[in-house]
């Protein structure tokens, strides 16, 4: 009796087999076809994320700071950060290695590049409302997210082709310039929202927007 099995695929084999007997005889083959399908369809959607956003800037007092500062009888000043944006940070870096991140301030204290520094963000210190949209305009790469609170964010959320971000507290005219107002206040998780929603892929509809 010849071998059956000759010329043909081992597909061709499987089809031969109802579905029922199939099951019971090759349980762990199917468990692994199903994860390695799940697996491809997770790993084609982290792509077209990574494809689309190239670059997140945000300002830093009102943003990941609370926007409060406190100051001792020596003059020297603390602010209030979220520890729960430094775990989203790490995690979107760990998720979209290529992503740039990086911080557009006026603010020259000491405590804010001491803070960055820990967040392993770079900072580029613009001391006007001007200056911060000049250095941002040489930094941006379509399409990125800019986070801002105030009026001297305005210039660099309102730039062509920017996906324009602010705290669920930031200047009224801020929240009517802004893509996304987000549900929490600067300093008490609006960066780790950002990088939630990054990671989930909520911002890609306003990247196809301006990639077409």
């Amino acid at each position: 009796m010849g071998n059956s099995t000759i010329g043909h695929s081992h597909l061709d084999v499987f089809e031969n087999i109802p579905n029922a007997v199939f099951s019971d005889l090759f349980p762990s083959l199917r468990t692994v076809v199903t994860t390695l399908d799940g697996a491809i369809q997770e790993a084609l959607v982290e792509k077209t994320i990574v494809s689309t956003i190239k670059a997140v800037y945000f300002d830093f007092d009102g943003v990941i700071s609370t926007g409060e500062v406190w100051t001792d009888q020596s003059g020297v000043e603390s602010v209030c950060c979220s520890r729960r944006d430094s775990l989203g940070l790490t995690m979107l870096r760990d998720k979209f290695p290529d992503l740039r991140l990086g911080v557009i301030t006026s603010e020259t204290n000491p405590v804010v590049m001491a803070r960055c520094n820990k967040l392993r963000l770079p900072v580029y210190i613009g001391s006007t409302a001007k200056s911060k949209f000049e250095i941002f305009q040489k930094l941006l790469t379509i399409p990125t997210i800019y986070v801002g609170d105030d009026l001297n964010d305005l210039d660099c959320m309102a730039s062509m082709d920017v996906i324009s971000v602010c705290p669920s507290n930031a200047h009224k005219r801020i929240k009517q310039e802004a893509d996304v107002v987000l549900k929490h206040k600067g300093g008490k998780g609006a960066v780790r929202e950002v990088c939630d929603l990054l990671m989930e892929g909520y911002f890609d509809k306003f990247a196809f927007k301006y990639n077409n």
